[in-house]
Order: structure tokens, then sequence, then C-alpha cells
């Protein structure tokens, strides 16, 4: 009897270090989540918010917490943290009914938190799942993309993030890149490809603008300005 009365302890510690990993993810406090991963909190365990099932990694980039409070450094430390301790980049939000029975639940795939982190554009979190394997062209249980989070939020430098890594522009699902730039995803495909496209504009911005820096900056360095300045093709 002890010993099963040790287990059901251990267990319950155990949840409640899984909470508070949740709780200090959701809320982008990096200090709280170390503590909580130190003291041996499961890095991918399940929590439930209301009818959603999501790991702690979907918990830092939830939009709705993120439209509350944006906390950029504190999400963007959270997820370099968990990323670290091997959470998965891949991690989803699920749907969950349980019914009558919680013995019988049904599960639907939500989103990915690829989709929330480039809904809310939170471009550097963005790169970090990015390099550590993240699916890019996952599909929502609305059929959507993470690109085309992107495209519809106005998300610009996310956007050309996704393209740069491979994101795939299917026709006829990106009409919200028009306000932006008409024809912009044609440009792209007469190209060859983004990393083509990214060449062909920075040369020609270099061209254009060189000459009207030469009294800031020698020659040479005026792409490089461009490189780290410019959405290098958006227009």
């Amino acid at each position: 009897m002890a010993d099963s009365s040790s287990g059901d302890g251990a267990e319950e510690s155990r949840e409640e270090l899984n909470q508070r990993l949740h709780d200090a993810a959701e809320a982008g406090d990096v200090v709280k989540l170390r503590l909580a991963i130190a003291a041996g909190a499961d890095v991918d365990a399940l929590t439930k918010r209301g009818h959603l099932k999501m790991t702690a990694l979907c918990s830092v980039v939830r939009a709705t917490r993120v439209k509350h409070n944006r906390a950029v450094k504190g999400r963007t430390a959270c997820v370099r943290a968990l990323l670290d301790a091997g959470a998965s980049a891949s991690a989803a939000v699920v749907f969950f009914d349980s019914g009558d029975s919680s013995d019988s639940e049904e599960e639907q795939f939500g989103w990915t938190a690829m989709h929330d982190a480039v809904c809310s554009g939170l471009n550097t979190i963005c790169r970090l799942l990015l390099d550590a394997g993240a699916a890019l062209n996952t599909r929502d249980f609305d059929d959507t993309t993470p690109l085309q989070y992107a495209a519809g939020n106005g998300h610009h430098r996310t956007a050309v993030l996704l393209l740069s890594r491979g994101a795939v522009a299917e026709e006829g699902k990106y009409d919200q890149f028009l306000q932006f730039s008409p024809g912009y995803l044609s440009r792209i495909e007469r190209a060859g490809s983004f990393a083509n496209y990214q060449k062909q504009q920075c040369k020609k911005l270099t061209a254009m603008l060189a000459p009207k820096m030469d009294h800031l900056l020698p020659p040479e360095l005026v792409s490089h300005v461009i490189t780290f300045w410019g959405h290098l093709g958006w227009k």
C-alpha cells in the first residue's frame, strides 16, 4: 500500500510540474519555464484549454494569448528553451470532445505551432521553429497553410522567410498577395525559384541605390544593407 501511495504522489507531482510549465509558457515567462523544465516537467506533455489540447510550445505562441500579451522577448526565449530541451518543433493543437465519457475522447487536428507563430508575425520564433525542423506546408483544420496566414495577416517578412525556406504557394489561393504586390508569385515562378528571385531583386536594387549612397557607403556594402533592410522582391 505504501508503494502505491508513493507512486500516486509522484504522478501528481509530475502533473503539477507540467501545469506550471504550461502556465509559464502561456505567459511567456522564461524564468518559471526553465525552473519547471529543470524540476522534471515533460516538455511535450499535453494540457487542456477548453476543448483544445496542446503542448507547452503551442501554449507559448498561441495567438489569442499573444494578442493579449505579446511579450516577444520572453516568448522567443521560451521557444529556445523548449527546443533546447527536446520539444517537438512540429507540435500541434488538437480539438477534443469527450462526449459523455472521458474514456472515449474524439480528437481532430487543429493547427501547428507554426500556424500560430506566423499568424502573430513572430518572425524570429518562426525561424527557430524552421531551424528545428518544423513542418512548413502543413494545413490546418480549415485547409490553410502557414504561408496563407502570413499573406492574410500582412506579415511581409514572415511570408518572405517561409518562401525562402520552400513554402509552396498554390495558384489561386493567395489573393492576399495582390494587395501588396500584384504578380509577386508569378515573378518568383518566372525566376525559377525564390532564391533566384532574391538575387535578381538584390542586384536590381543595388544598381538603383548604389549611386545615391556612394557618399555614405562603399558600393560593395550597399548590397549587404539591402539584404538586411529590404524584403527583396516584395514590390
